[in-house]
């Protein structure tokens, strides 16, 4: 070893052995200033051949350089995480390095060192790993904790009910978290309690593995309806219990068919201690709990309840007491007669969204077993809708019986009140039973549009405690002055259905022998070119002939035809138009000229000649006016008008003002023959 000192410079040169290979390491010290962060030492490896075979390494002057054939040793290094501890997630957790220093010098990611991560997924200790690269060698492990993740937001599912057996009931669950099924006997346990008798048991999931904590669930253990004492109509049970007992009994009621009963229960109670307060609760409840009836009762009280609506099924039959005396209660039913097919209310029908579901025609049935209190605006009272669809406009009856008083009423899906008529200026459908029996109670709807309806059925008498109503929703001939059977009938039913012509607004009239005008023809055929157009749509007149005024109920469609050239309006000799005539009356020479504009092409239309061939086999076939000529000879070739039957001949009455049941025919006919779509 050569030393060689010059004023604060050393020089160290060293002569290692190893084996066959002898390299020498040259140290130079300089110190650079009087602050000893300026010592800086260089260190160079050379061979026996003085080559040298590493580059120059520089530290600090306070490191104790340990040299090796593969660089610096770095397993003293401390390494800095930006966390020491985690929840598990269930994926792979790499803490970020903020820093790795060897003996005071701050090393750099990716050239002196690597990071990987081992035992990094499930709850444990985990290691972030610090490998030297480049100048460094070996490596050092920095621990970091996964913590097990706590089951409180965890999501059991619903655990359905479970029938009592007499033994331990263990259902299983499901357990998800963050969205992940979680996996019996790896990621949790199950532990029960209360679960052996009829009643609410609890299921306690309990973490292992990754997972801490627990959480609860209850479930409910019950009897089969079937396995309580059976009440048979008609006859009068009893049960009892001692002085210093409660009160729990519980019958098995099978009803055969839907029906309406009467259900009658009388208590005798003493009670041991004075001044002891004492009440029974009972209740009528289906198998699948959808529908229950339940009521307090006086020590003491002897009543009849009904008539209730019970679909058939198993009912159970519940009195209870939570006083302890000396207790009998006697229970009977029995069945009231039911009307043939009736539908008896399905449900807990107090809402739109649990209506139940009927048909036109139906006969349906329920009972009031809560009465409204106009009194008392939180007591809502029992509801009871039942909903129908007409696929097409009709107009119904709705008749109500009237030995029960109810207050009852139609409405849409929004809750509103359904005018007659479907008009906003008719009357709300309405109406109230006073339950005198004097005769039924009849509404008359109007026409309706199609659509889906709710029909509600309440009452605001006190008395009316389980009270049955009955009912029937039937269809009515839509128009009073349309005869059934006349020649006419099937063409007012095919347009009325399309919504084409719908009558007089607020009247069940369809206008039979009146005359269509201009205005009415316009709008016939504006509904049909623009389905589910609302009547509410008036805008303002844009034909510009000043005979036509905006915001009229015929004010779109006298527009949509001008605009569209299906009705052209008056003209004067130079073609212009000055007048639509929305009053005047329609032609039936117009009519046709009408129908032509709206469905044939003028390639369709026979030649003057062919037109006057076809025109003649009329007896007034001349006497169609020449602008009408090509288009009625098109009307007779395609089956449209066949003419009126004279002795002396067949006429077609060209000039002749049409009347609103013979327009429904002809509209009739061009849907059948497709030349209206």
């Amino acid at each position: 070893m050569n030393l060689s000192f010059k004023e604060k410079c050393i020089s160290v040169v060293l002569s290692i052995s190893l084996g066959a290979f002898v390299p020498s390491a040259a140290f130079a010290s300089q110190d650079e200033g009087n602050d000893s962060s300026g010592f800086r030492q260089e260190i160079t490896l050379k061979d026996a051949a003085d080559n040298a075979i590493s580059e120059t390494l520089g530290v600090s002057s306070a490191a104790d350089s340990e040299l090796s054939p593969l660089g610096v040793d770095i397993s003293s290094a401390i390494v800095s995480l930006d966390y020491n501890y985690y929840y598990y997630t269930g994926s792979e957790i790499e803490p970020g390095v903020m820093s790795v220093q060897l003996k005071g010098v701050k090393l750099s990611a990716g050239k002196d060192y690597e990071v990987s991560y081992s035992d990094n997924v499930n709850a444990g200790t985990a290691h972030c790993v610090i490998t030297g690269i480049g100048k460094y060698s070996g490596s050092v492990s920095k621990p970091f904790t996964i913590h097990p993740l706590y089951l409180t937001d965890a999501v059991i599912n619903d655990i359905p009910d479970q029938k009592w057996t007499g033994s331990a009931i263990e259902p299983d669950v499901t357990v998800s978290l963050n969205n992940k099924e979680l996996i019996k006997d790896i990621d949790y346990t199950l532990n029960y309690q209360y679960n052996v008798d009829p009643g609410r048991a609890i299921v306690t999931v309990n973490g292992i593995g990754n997972y801490t904590g627990g959480k609860s669930a209850s479930f409910q253990i019950i009897k089969d309806i079937s396995q309580e004492q059976l009440l048979e109509e008609g006859v009068r049970e009893s049960a009892s219990s001692g002085g210093k007992d409660y009160f729990d009994k519980k019958w098995f009621i099978n009803i055969k068919q839907d029906s309406l009963i009467n259900l009658d229960i009388t208590n005798l109670c003493i009670a041991p201690e004075k001044n002891t307060s004492m009440m029974y609760i009972a209740s009528l409840q289906n198998e699948d709990k959808s529908i229950t009836y339940s009521w307090s009762m006086k020590a003491g009280d002897s009543k009849r309840y009904g008539l209730l609506s019970v679909p058939a099924g198993n009912w159970l039959l519940t009195v209870a007491s939570l006083t302890k005396a000396y207790h009998t209660v006697y229970v009977r039913y029995e069945v009231a007669s039911t009307p043939v097919g009736a539908i008896v209310e399905k449900e807990n029908n107090s809402e739109l969204d649990t209506a139940t579901p009927i048909a036109v025609g139906d006969r349906f049935m329920g009972s009031i077993y809560n009465p409204f209190d106009g009194y008392e605006p939180t007591k809502v009272g029992d509801l009871d809708y039942y909903k129908f669809t007409l696929q097409s406009p009709k107009r119904l009856q709705i008749r109500m019986s009237n030995h029960s008083a109810t207050i009852f009423g139609l409405y849409d899906s929004e809750g509103n009140f359904v005018k007659k008529g479907n008009d906003s200026q008719g009357d709300s459908i309405v109406g109230q039973a006073a339950g005198d029996g004097s005769g039924d109670v009849i509404l008359d709807t109007g026409v309706l549009p199609a659509g889906t309806y709710y029909f509600l059925v309440t009452s605001g008498d006190q008395n009316t405690w389980g009270r049955s109503y009955y009912g029937q929703i039937s269809e009515l001939p839509p128009f009073d002055d349309v005869a059934a059977g006349s020649w006419y009938h099937a063409g007012v039913m095919f347009v009325y259905e399309k919504g084409l012509i719908k009558g007089y607004s607020g009247t069940t009239l369809f206008g039979v022998g009146d005359t269509l005008t201009r205005a009415q023809l316009a709008t016939i055929l504006y509904r049909n070119a623009n389905p589910g157009v609302s009547s509410d749509s008036r805008p303002s007149n844009t034909t510009g002939m000043p005979d036509v005024k905006g915001g009229e109920w015929y004010t779109a469609g006298v527009n949509w035809a001008v605009e569209n050239g299906v009705i052209n309006g008056y003209a004067d000799e130079q073609g212009n138009r000055f007048a639509f005539g929305p009053d005047d009356p329609v032609t039936f020479e117009q009519l046709i000229t009408v129908l032509a504009n709206c469905s044939a092409k003028s390639e369709d239309l026979p030649s003057a000649q062919e037109s006057s061939k076809v025109l003649s086999s009329f007896k007034d076939g001349q006497s169609v006016s020449a602008w009408a000529q090509a288009n009625m000879a098109w009307a007779v070739e395609n089956g449209l008008v066949s003419g009126y039957d004279e002795p002396d001949g067949q006429y077609l009455r060209p000039g002749e003002e049409v009347a609103r049941e013979r327009v429904a025919v002809i509209l009739m006919r061009a849907f059948q023959s497709g030349i209206l779509k």
